[in-house]
């Protein structure tokens, strides 16, 4: 599967016909064991010729890459799975890695590995690429392989946070875009193993980069009363004329970024029937907002309505 761009679903009704949907999508594998009334199902995605990425959904199975696939394969690319849902691990070497939603593991196709997906409803979102594309050395990969990547990590924050919503978006990637996901998405993937191996953050080298992992920061400290411009750089050590220069692309400045995310948490808190008996005041402080008024205003400027016009559905279709 080459070019760029290309989007696929493949479904598969039992393990045979995953079992071949598996190989030739990612490399030759086999299974251990596997539910009995398996199916699963693969969204495929192409970015370049080196790298792709697939949501994966399936039954309980437990698959080998086994010392004589490994042995006879011409491929060496890296396989990095985000753990959406269930539960399992994942051996490599004398390295196993318990996984849940949330988890992040590599493997080594040019080595023996076992996925050991024994709960049902399994989902993950895997990225195959070229060791040549994500530019780390084999020592770090080997180092990585069977395990966490985890830790005091930013750059693995970003690479969840981009990954997740990649694959919740349906419609086609054109080709420009799928190159710059393919650049981004390899950034963060470097910039995350770099930090596991020398146990300390490491942030990615491209601007386009650095933005989606200050941006998933922020994110990740909306309610914080100490989120502000400043504390986004200092968290990512860099200046604040360069967190302004990198800032610059997207048209946006950090603190406007800020203000924007925190309006669009604050709409979904407000539409959400559980919080009805949370005042519009409490949510306002929820998010940074030092009082009703500059929430109000800054909401109408964002959203075309006030909160309790929103919360009340008492707004444009459009809004």
């Amino acid at each position: 599967m080459t070019g760029d761009g290309i989007m696929g679903m493949i479904t598969a009704r039992n393990a045979d016909e995953w079992l071949d949907v598996a190989s030739q999508s990612f490399v030759p594998l086999t299974f251990q064991r596997v539910a009995t009334s398996f199916n699963a199902e693969m969204d495929w995605r192409t970015l370049s010729d080196e790298v792709s990425i697939a949501g994966i959904s399936s039954q309980a199975i437990v698959i080998d890459r086994t010392e004589r696939l490994a042995a006879h394969s011409v491929s060496d690319d890296i396989h990095i799975s985000l753990q959406v849902n269930a539960r399992g691990s994942v051996v490599q070497g004398s390295n196993v890695a318990s996984v849940s939603p949330g988890s992040v593991t590599l493997t080594e196709t040019n080595r023996p590995f076992t996925l050991n997906y024994v709960e049902p409803n399994q989902r993950h979102i895997v990225l195959q690429t070229s060791r040549q594309a994500l530019g780390v050395s084999d020592e770090v990969l080997h180092h990585a392989a069977g395990r966490h990547l985890s830790g005091m990590n930013p750059a693995r924050d970003a690479y969840v946070s981009l990954v997740t919503s990649f694959m919740a978006q349906r419609s086609p990637v054109s080709e420009a875009g799928a190159a710059e996901m393919s650049a981004l998405v390899t950034s963060l993937a470097s910039a995350m193993l770099r930090s596991a191996w020398e146990s300390a953050p490491t942030l990615p080298s491209s601007s386009e980069a650095m933005h989606v992992a200050m941006v998933s920061f922020i994110r990740m400290h909306l309610t914080s009363r100490f989120l502000s411009p400043e504390t986004v750089a200092k968290a990512h050590f860099v200046s604040r004329r360069r967190l302004y220069e990198i800032f610059e692309a997207s048209g946006e400045s950090p603190a406007d970024t800020i203000r924007r995310e925190r309006i669009e948490r604050a709409k979904l808190e407000l539409s959400d029937p559980t919080r009805l008996g949370t005042s519009i005041a409490d949510i306002a402080f929820e998010f940074g907002f030092s009082d009703v008024t500059t929430f109000t205003r800054a909401f109408r400027r964002y959203v075309g309505c006030t909160p309790s016009e929103w919360r009340f559905g008492e707004h444009s279709v459009g809004a």
